[in-house]
Parts: C-alpha cells; structure tokens; sequence
C-alpha cells in the first residue's frame, strides 16, 4: 500500500494522521546561538505531507488557533493545539518538500530515477 492510502487509512481510523521519516541527523535545541541541549533521535520525525484530517476535526483546530492567536507551523501543529492525538505514518526520503527552486532540482533527480 502505498505511503498516501496509509496516511488516509490511519486518519480515517483515528481523526488525524501525517507522514514523517525518522531523523538520522543529531538535533540540537538552542536558544541565543547556543546549545542548551541534543535531543533524542529516537523521538524525532520530520514531518512530511500530505496531512490528513477529519474535517470536523480541522475546522475546530483552525477556530481554537485563531481564538487563541496560534500561529502554527502545518496543520497538525494546529490538531495538537487542540490536545488532540496526530498519528505518524512512516513516509520516505523521496517524499521532499519543496520550498526553494533547488529543491525542484532535486525533484528531477528523484523522478528521473524512478
């Protein structure tokens, strides 16, 4: 099954779901330009797309953020705002974000590759 029928499949079950790839690199949390301390791998994922939601469940997250002036960074960051559970689906390195106009070279390899 492919990575986005999981992703439907889990939110449809539990109300929201994203994809996410475990982090390989070490994270650091800083404030003020220095190191207050490495995070645990094994907890972190970076989050991917698509993200899935009940609707109910989205419209609520976007009232409550706006209601409580919530700037979130994705639509989950909205649903946990809430209180409410977001399930992680496993995704993949191909599956890249795409911001920048390298990034849209990197595309091109991962598409001419497949």
């Amino acid at each position: 099954m492919d990575a986005i029928a999981r992703v439907v499949q889990e939110a449809s079950r539990f109300g929201a779901a994203i994809l996410g790839i475990p982090a390989i690199d070490t994270m650091k949390h800083v404030e003020e330009g220095v190191i207050r301390r490495t995070l645990s791998r094994e907890m972190i994922v970076h989050a991917q797309t698509p993200q899935v939601f009940r609707h109910e469940l989205l419209c609520r997250a976007y009232e409550k953020a706006r209601a409580d002036s919530f700037v979130g960074t994705d639509e989950a960051s909205l649903v946990e705002h809430l209180g409410e559970e977001v399930r992680v689906v496993m995704g993949s390195e191909r599956n890249i974000k795409i911001t920048k106009p390298s990034d849209l070279d990197l595309a091109r390899l991962i598409m001419a590759a497949s």
